[in-house]
């Protein structure tokens, strides 16, 4: 990464090779706070430089920041770019950053998940199906 030295550890990031696709996903469940051009840093190491190598390829990206509550919102300074990248580069993350809710969005992905996973699954199921309950 252009000279920045900060751990960019990704909380959770999910990646298909063909057509190569992304979804980077920043838990902030927990309340914590933004480090400096957080979203940004990730954004540049996974999307804008790995979409370079697959060029002719349909690749889907998608940013998601997972909070507690609808209160919680990406601060400014995580989405723009540091200092000491590349002036070539987009100011902000070039993308929507999606916001969502473990009450709302992680329940109703959850449930959806169940339809696809096979009964013979069923140790799967019943955890995403108690996973759902606690958060009720």
């Amino acid at each position: 990464m252009e000279g920045n030295h900060r751990k960019t550890k990704i909380d959770i990031l999910i990646e298909r090779k063909h057509p190569f696709s992304a979804v980077i996903i920043e838990n902030k469940s927990n309340g914590a706070y933004d480090q400096e051009n957080q979203i940004y840093r990730y954004w540049h190491k996974v999307i804008y430089n790995k979409s370079r190598e697959h060029i002719n390829e349909d690749c889907k990206f998608k940013i998601i920041y997972l909070v507690s509550d609808d209160g919680k919102l990406p601060s400014e300074n995580t989405l723009v770019r540091p200092v000491n990248f590349s002036q070539d580069l987009p100011g902000k993350v070039p993308i929507d950053v999606d916001i969502w809710n473990f009450n709302n969005q992680i329940q109703d992905w959850l449930e959806e998940c169940l339809s696809f996973i096979p009964d013979e699954n069923y140790r799967l199921k019943e955890y995403i199906q108690q996973y759902i309950e606690y958060w009720n």
